[in-house]
C-alpha cells in the first residue's frame, strides 16, 4: 500500500512569486540586447542595399555593352527606396540588377528596398561612380536615427578607395 502525504499539494505562493521575479529580471536584462541586435541587423540590411546599388552602378558604368562612358550619379531615398538620376541605360541596368522593371527605368526612377533601420530614416544617399577609375563616392544627408554613426560606418566599408561624406 502506498502512503500519501496530506500536506504536500504543490508549490507555495512564495515559491511561485520568486520564480516569476527571476523570470522578470532575466527578461529585463535580455530584451534591450535583443532590440539592439534587431536594429543592428536592420542597419546592415540598409548598408547592403546601398552596396548593391553602388556595385550595380559601378558595373553599369564600366560595361561597354551598355555604352555609357560618363560619370553617373544616382540618389537613393531611404524613406521610399526610390532611386533617381543616371541616364536611361544605367537605370535599366539598375532595374535589371535590383529586380525593377524597364518601364520604371524609362520613367526616371527605379525602386529598391526602402530603409529598414531607424538609423537611416530620413536619409538620402547619393552614389557617384567615376567612368575613368570606377571609384565609388557616396554623399548625402544624414538620417535622423539615433544610431546614425553605425549606419555611416557600414557605408564607409563599401569601398575603401572611394569617399563617404554625409552632411
Amino acid at each position: 500500500m502506498r502512503k500519501t502525504k496530506l500536506g504536500n499539494k504543490g508549490f507555495s505562493l512564495v515559491e511561485l512569486i520568486i520564480v516569476i521575479a527571476i523570470m522578470a529580471v532575466l527578461i529585463g536584462i535580455l530584451a534591450p540586447m535583443f532590440i539592439r541586435y534587431v536594429e543592428t541587423s536592420r542597419i546592415q540590411t540598409d548598408v547592403t542595399t546601398i552596396d548593391q546599388i553602388a556595385k550595380a552602378l559601378q558595373t553599369a558604368v564600366m560595361d561597354p555593352a551598355i555604352g555609357t562612358v560618363t560619370d553617373q550619379t544616382v540618389a537613393w531615398d531611404a524613406a521610399t527606396g526610390t532611386i533617381t538620376g543616371g541616364d536611361q541605360a544605367v537605370r535599366g541596368a539598375l532595374a535589371a540588377t535590383l529586380g525593377g522593371t524597364a518601364t520604371a527605368a524609362a520613367s526616371g526612377t527605379v525602386t529598391s528596398a526602402a530603409a529598414r533601420s531607424a538609423a537611416a530614416s530620413g536619409a538620402t544617399v547619393n552614389i557617384a561612380v567615376s567612368a575613368s577609375t570606377g571609384s565609388i563616392n557616396i554623399t548625402g544627408n544624414k538620417g535622423s536615427g539615433s544610431r546614425w554613426s553605425d549606419f555611416e560606418t557600414g557605408v564607409e566599408d563599401i569601398d575603401s578607395d572611394g569617399t563617404v561624406s554625409f552632411t
